[in-house]
């Protein structure tokens, strides 16, 4: 009895071995095979009049901008990512999982500059 249980425990071992051995292959294929190339398609931008309230602040201009285009799937922006190029404009982006809805407030032309760039 005791060397058919020696013999049972070899065989499962080098079974064992070999799926370990498999899963190292695979593993390492995985790991040098090249990334995957992730392409964004990018509709052409719309121009929208707007013009909040005088004296509103950026904070408020991002809430007006998410209550009036209402994109789907997506929430307003965070306070943290509010903030002010060097031309003067307010860049937004709202997120969702087909991609990024793009909104630029362009106070010298009273205007919203919106663009959708679609994930594949």
């Amino acid at each position: 009895m005791r060397v058919l249980i020696k013999k049972l425990h070899m065989y499962i071992g080098l079974l064992n071995f070999s799926n370990l051995i498999m899963f190292g292959i695979a593993g390492l294929a995985a790991t040098f095979q090249p990334e995957p190339q992730r392409s964004m398609e990018a509709e052409a931008p719309r121009y929208e009049s707007f013009l909040p309230p005088p004296g509103s602040t950026d904070r408020q201009i991002a809430d007006l901008v998410f209550d009036r285009l209402r994109f789907p799937l997506t929430g307003p922006v965070g306070g943290w990512a509010i903030y002010r190029d060097a031309a003067g404009n307010l860049p937004l982006e709202f997120w969702s999982v087909n991609g990024v809805h793009r909104v630029v407030y362009e106070p010298g032309q009273n205007r919203l500059r919106t663009q959708t760039v679609r994930s594949t």
